[in-house]
């Protein structure tokens, strides 16, 4: 029976320099994203608006009572404030 293969970044930070103690706290963080994941709480987000200056792509995050917003040039996309579940589409137009 053959070797399994090595991992090619095995237990090596990411980050050049990163102490042990600052790998620890990403992993802790980590993990606990998965479990909400996993318990299927919505993340939070906040007020946003991006202009890519690459791109010129417009993107705006409106959070409100009952849904949230996430706008992508005049294109908006709908998801329930409390659930995070997708609930819809809209256009704004000009």
């Amino acid at each position: 029976m053959p070797a399994p293969f090595r991992s090619r970044y095995a237990g090596s930070p990411l980050a050049a320099g990163a102490s042990r103690w600052t790998v620890a706290c990403g992993r802790m963080r980590a993990a606990f994203g998965r479990l909400l994941n996993v318990l299927r709480l919505p993340g939070a987000v906040r007020d946003l608006k991006v202009i890519d200056s690459v791109t010129g792509q417009q993107l705006e995050i409106r959070v409100e009572p009952l849904f949230t917003r996430i706008s992508v040039d005049g294109r908006d996309y709908y998801f329930g404030r409390i659930s995070g579940r997708f609930d819809g589409t809209g256009y704004a137009g000009s």
